[in-house]
């Protein structure tokens, strides 16, 4: 709190997300401020309401209702956006009244000392990454015990993404090695250990994602050499994308805790991939489909037409890609596949859920 407080970036982060509260009105309050229930009441909790604000035409919820207070979960969740998929939901069970829960987010993310700081006092959890083998495995079983013992014996909810790193391509799918992560501690069987961490999927649904035409151009580029390389500073700005851009309408689904069931003939490996599988079942059924889905799948697909949308929001839709792709535009990205990749990531969600019959 100390260093917060003294960040010479402070005073702009105040003017521009606590608008109605002058700086040495905040400065004033922060010294009331005691532990970590007392920063989101007072700091976090007006910030999101102003982000949603400035950048959402509102957020809806669903599945609350089925939450215990008096239990603890791990909540699992599709990854769209590197900042606000945790804090929204974070800020959706504060409002709610329940404990907010602990978060795993990669330690890429925090490199810079305020970044950091925010989050580690908002119950951050750091997930290391692109460490040697030896000290992966070490790591993973530590973590895999941080979560355990903060869900089964301690006092607070933890939320983890579905996978590492956001789905560029616009399709939320788990993967299995978070899974296996999670059953390197725990007593029990391999069903059992994941049962008794009450994993509940999460689902977040962004009319307009704000990083949507950069993720297509990272699409483009690795397609086209094999790799991609982020700049210093990237990540940073996709969480300032995330945050400050246009989202649209948002809406947040909690379904239920995952039912453990898994043929004792198929090997460990194949257990988790169709437990991820069940995860993945949950979180498309839970996915709210906005008309940008929709315009996106006709405009791919002409002949298929599955739109019932207004004409408005087509043309706002098409002037806004075409925006985005624009402002991208470089010599080694075409500017046809870009749109393509952009097209798809918002199609995706309505073609598996006509594939899987939810719609």
């Amino acid at each position: 709190m100390v260093r917060l407080l003294n960040d010479p970036g402070l005073e702009k982060a105040v003017r521009l997300y606590l608008p109605d509260q002058s700086f040495a009105a905040f400065l004033e309050s922060a010294e009331h401020i005691k532990n970590t229930e007392d920063f989101q009441s007072m700091v976090i909790a007006p910030v999101i309401r102003q982000v949603l604000k400035q950048s959402s035409q509102g957020m809806s919820l669903s599945g609350f209702e089925n939450l215990d207070p008096s239990r603890r979960y791990l909540f699992i969740s599709n990854h769209r956006d590197i900042i606000c998929d945790p804090a929204l939901l974070t800020y959706s069970l504060h409002q709610k009244g329940f404990s907010t829960p602990k978060i795993c987010l990669g330690d890429n993310l925090l490199t810079h000392p305020l970044i950091r700081d925010l989050i580690k006092m908002n119950r951050g959890i750091t997930v290391k990454r692109q460490l040697p083998m030896k000290d992966a495995f070490r790591y993973s079983v530590l973590l895999s015990e941080m979560i355990r013992g903060t869900i089964t014996q301690g006092s607070h909810s933890v939320w983890i993404a579905q996978r590492e790193g956001r789905a560029k391509d616009g399709c939320d799918t788990t993967h299995p090695g978070i899974l296996k992560m999670l059953t390197l501690t725990g007593e029990g069987t391999l069903l059992e250990k994941l049962e008794s961490l009450s994993l509940l999927p999460v689902a977040v649904s962004y009319e307009y994602d704000p990083c949507d035409a950069l993720k297509a151009r990272e699409r483009v580029l690795l397609e086209k050499t094999g790799t991609y390389q982020k700049k210093p500073g990237e990540d940073q700005k996709s969480m300032l994308q995330g945050i400050h851009a246009p989202k649209g309408r948002i809406h947040i689904a909690l379904g239920r805790l995952i039912s453990f069931q898994a043929s004792e003939d198929l090997s460990p490996k194949e257990r988790l991939q169709k437990i991820a599988q069940a995860i993945d079942h949950e979180i498309l059924k839970l996915y709210r489909l906005w008309p940008s889905h929709s315009i996106a799948y006709d405009l791919l697909h002409p002949k298929m037409r599955q739109g019932n949308y207004l004409a408005e929001e087509k043309e706002f839709f098409i002037k806004r890609m075409q925006a985005q792709i624009q402002s991208l535009s470089t010599p080694d990205v075409d500017q046809e596949t870009l749109r393509t990749r952009f097209l798809e990531s918002y199609a995706c969600s309505l073609e598996r859920k006509l594939a899987s019959n939810f719609i």
